[in-house]
C-alpha cells in the first residue's frame, strides 16, 4: 500500500508557484465562547474570548457578562436576555485538568454537552478540545472551545463562516486565485467544494499587475464528472465534430471551449474514465483540446480546478487513477473541513439558511423575537444541531433546516416530524453528575415516530411531567421527546403566557402544585417559567 502525500494544508505551508514556506507549527488557540443560539437570532456566531480558563482564571456566564462581539468587531455586548439570570454560571480554570462548571442551588438550569447539572460539572481538557455545548436557562446555547483570535472580520468570498478552518480557505484562496495554476479542492461530500472553486474564479477576476497574473474574464462552467454517462464525458469535455457519433448531426463545443478565457470546474474529477484521463492531461500540459471525431486541436486558455471526495493517492496504488494527471490537478490543494470540524460554525450556517428559506416561505418575521410570545425556534433545538455529527456536513444542515421552516410554516413554533425527530436523536449526551455514565449513555431503544400522543401524554403524567424521567420512560432521547411534544401539540410551560398561568393560579388558590397539575406541567417548569414572566 503505497503512502499517501501529506497535503499542504497538512503541513501548514504556504506556497506560491515555486515557493515553499518553511512548515510552522499550529499554535494552540484561545479558550472562547460561541453563541450558537441565542432568542435574537442575529446574535448567533459572536465570540467571547476566555483565555483565562486555560489557567485558573474564572469567567462568569449571566445575562450581564461576557462581553460577545461579532468575530473581528470591536463592540463588545452582553447577552442581554431579560429571561436570562444576573446570577451567574461560574466556569473555572482548573489548570491541566480543564475547567470546573458551578451553578448556584437554585440558580438558573445549565446543561452541559446537553445533560442537566445539579450542581457542577468537571470538562476535561480532551472535550474542550473537541468543544463542548453549554446551555443556559433553556435560551442560549454556547460552545465552549478554542480558536485563534480573529484579526479582522471574514470577508466571505461566498463562504458563510468565520471559525479557523473557513479562515485558512479564504487565505488560501487568496493566494491562489489569481495565479494559472490548476487547483485541486479536496474535503467530505458536503463540505461546500464548488463554492470555494466559485470563489476562486470570482477573485480571479479582479485585475492584476502584470501578465503572468491576468485577470480571467471569462466565466465559470462546472461539469460533474459522475453525473455523465461514461460514454459521453469525453464529447462533454472536449466537445465533438459533425459526424464523430450517431446522432452527432452538427459540430459542438466542449466544456473547454466554452470556458475559454475563464475557469472550468470539474466535480468528482475521481470518476473520470481512463482514456478521459488522458485526453484531460495533454490539455493540461498543452492547453490544446481536440474534438472528438476532429482532426485539429484548437487552443484555449482554461483555468481549471477540480474537486473530489476520494483519495486520489490511494486510487492511484490501485491504478484507478493516473499518478501524472493527480500532479497536474494538484498544483495547489485546498482541503474544506468538514461540518464536525468548525462546529461554531454550525449556528451561524443554521441562521444563514434559516434567512434564505423563511424567505422564500415569506416568513422572514420568524427571526425577530415577539416579547410574551413563546420562541418560534427554541434554545432545545438549536443545541441539537450544534450537537449534531453531520455526517451530511453543510449540505444535510441546509436541507434539515428547510424541513424545519417548510413544516413550521404558519405555526407559533416549528414542527418537527419523524425524519427530524430521528436526526436530532442521534446527537449524543454525556452524564450528568447525578447519574450514572449507563444511564446517561443508554441508546433509545424506540422509535419516536412509534409513539402516539396518547402514549406521551399517559407516561408524562405518570413521570410527574418531567421530561428526562418521561424520555427515559419512553426509550427515547430527550431531543426526541420534544420533538413529539410539539407533533402532537403538547406544550411545555415554556409555551404558556402570563395570562394563562395567572388564571390556573387564581382558580387554585395561588398553589403552584395544583396549578401545575391543572397546567398538565411539572411544578419545576412552572415554577421556573413564573420566574422568567415576573409572576
Amino acid at each position: 500500500m503505497s503512502r499517501r502525500r501529506p497535503r499542504l494544508n497538512e503541513l501548514n505551508l504556504e506556497t506560491r508557484t515555486g515557493e515553499v514556506l518553511t512548515p510552522q507549527r499550529k499554535k494552540p488557540g484561545l479558550m472562547c465562547l460561541t453563541i450558537a443560539y441565542h432568542p435574537h437570532l442575529d446574535r448567533i456566531g459572536e465570540v467571547a474570548l476566555v483565555p483565562q480558563l486555560d489557567g485558573r482564571g474564572t469567567v462568569e456566564l449571566s445575562r450581564l457578562s461576557p462581553g460577545f462581539v461579532v468575530p473581528g468587531g470591536a463592540d463588545a455586548a452582553p447577552l442581554g436576555d431579560t429571561f436570562i439570570s444576573r446570577t451567574a454560571i461560574v466556569v473555572q480554570g482548573n489548570g491541566p485538568a480543564g475547567v470546573v462548571a458551578v451553578r448556584e442551588s437554585g440558580g438558573m438550569p445549565l446543561h452541559v454537552d446537553g445533560v442537566p447539572v445539579a450542581r457542577k460539572r468537571i470538562i476535561t481538557t480532551a472535550e474542550l478540545n473537541r468543544g463542548v455545548t453549554l446551555t443556559i436557562a433553556n435560551r442560549a446555547v454556547f460552545l465552549l472551545h478554542r480558536r485563534q483570535p480573529p484579526n479582522q472580520p471574514p470577508d466571505g468570498l461566498g463562504l458563510v463562516g468565520a471559525s479557523d478552518g473557513v479562515a485558512k480557505v479564504r487565505d488560501q484562496l487568496k493566494h491562489v486565485a489569481d495565479l494559472n495554476v490548476p487547483v485541486l479542492i479536496c474535503g467530505e461530500t458536503g463540505t461546500g467544494k464548488e463554492l470555494v472553486a466559485q470563489a476562486i474564479h470570482a477573485l480571479s477576476q479582479v485585475s492584476a499587475p502584470d501578465a503572468e497574473r491576468r485577470p480571467r474574464r471569462g466565466e465559470l462552467v462546472a461539469l460533474n464528472m459522475g453525473a455523465i454517462p461514461r460514454s459521453l464525458i469525453a464529447s462533454e469535455l472536449f466537445g465533438h465534430a459533425r459526424g464523430a457519433f450517431s446522432g452527432a448531426d452538427r459540430p459542438r463545443a466542449g466544456y473547454f471551449e466554452q470556458a475559454d478565457g475563464g475557469t472550468l470546474f470539474l466535480d468528482e474529477i475521481g470518476d473520470a474514465p481512463s482514456d478521459v484521463q488522458l485526453m484531460l492531461l495533454r490539455a493540461l500540459e498543452t492547453g490544446e483540446v481536440r474534438r472528438v471525431g476532429a482532426t485539429e486541436a484548437r487552443q484555449v486558455d482554461v483555468r481549471v480546478i477540480a474537486a473530489t471526495d476520494a483519495n486520489l493517492e490511494e486510487a492511484v496504488a490501485q491504478g484507478t487513477f493516473r499518478e501524472p494527471l493527480l500532479h497536474r490537478l494538484a498544483g495547489y490543494e485546498v482541503w474544506v473541513p468538514a461540518l464536525r470540524e468548525r462546529r461554531d460554525d454550525i449556528g451561524r450556517l443554521m441562521l444563514h439558511f434559516l434567512k434564505r428559506e423563511l424567505s422564500q416561505v415569506g416568513e422572514e418575521h420568524r427571526i425577530t423575537e415577539q416579547p410574551g410570545k413563546a420562541l418560534w425556534f427554541p434554545a432545545s433545538v438549536g443545541e441539537a444541531l450544534l450537537r449534531n455529527p453531520w455526517r451530511g456536513n453543510v449540505r444535510q444542515l441546509r436541507n434539515v433546516v428547510r424541513q424545519i421552516v417548510i413544516s413550521g410554516r404558519g405555526a407559533d413554533h416549528i414542527t418537527l416530524d419523524g425524519p427530524l425527530e430521528r436526526l436530532l436523536a442521534q446527537a449524543p449526551s454525556a452524564p450528568s453528575a447525578n447519574e450514572s455514565v449507563d444511564e446517561a449513555l443508554r441508546a433509545p431503544t424506540r422509535d419516536p415516530s412509534k409513539l402516539d400522543a396518547e402514549a406521551v401524554r399517559e407516561t408524562l403524567r405518570s413521570q410527574g411531567f418531567a421530561i428526562q424521567k418521561t424520555a427515559r420512560a419512553l426509550g427515547v432521547s430527550k431531543y426526541a421527546l420534544y420533538g413529539l411534544l410539539t407533533r402532537h401539540g403538547i406544550r411545555t410551560a415554556r409555551e404558556m403566557d402570563s395570562a394563562e398561568i395567572s388564571a390556573a393560579l387564581e382558580a387554585h388558590g395561588g398553589d403552584p402544585r395544583a396549578a401545575a397539575e391543572a397546567l398538565e406541567v411539572s411544578e419545576r417548569a412552572l415554577k421556573l417559567r413564573m420566574r422568567e414572566l415576573r409572576l
